[in-house]
């Protein structure tokens, strides 16, 4: 069973965009889209081009390492490009997944089943101890 979740950038004009990931969601200090969002896309620049991809299927360590289902698969579905909303909690209603990451600030934050924001760098350091 997958543990799904979106990445959404708060984009420099104010809106958000979004792709849907459909593995490793969670918050683990060595793997997952929390570990890879905070070690190898820590700019806007980074998660931009992130979202850009489309819908993904995994992140990894940078563009490279990540499988997207238009780019790496070919495949058409809902979500294949990201979507602009003018509200954050459009895209926790948009998609029904376990985690919602955020680009917000010069920071990555996460909501769990559409609770509140917490900063990424703090959840991860919370399961390490």
């Amino acid at each position: 069973m997958s543990t799904t979740s979106s990445i959404t950038i708060k984009t420099k004009e104010g809106k958000f965009k979004s792709i849907y990931c459909n593995y490793d969601g969670y918050i683990d200090n060595n793997v997952g889209v929390a570990f890879h969002l905070q070690n190898y896309f820590r700019s806007y620049r980074k998660a931009s081009a992130l979202i850009n991809q489309g819908g993904a299927s995994q992140i990894g360590e940078g563009l490279k390492d990540s499988v997207f289902y238009v780019r790496d698969r070919g495949e058409k579905m809902d979500h294949n490009e990201a979507d602009t909303h003018t509200q954050y909690k459009d895209v926790q209603k948009l998609f029904s997944v376990n985690y919602n990451y955020l680009w917000m600030d010069s920071k990555w934050y996460v909501s769990e089943d559409g609770g509140e924001l917490r900063e990424v760098k703090k959840e991860l350091e919370k399961v390490s101890e």
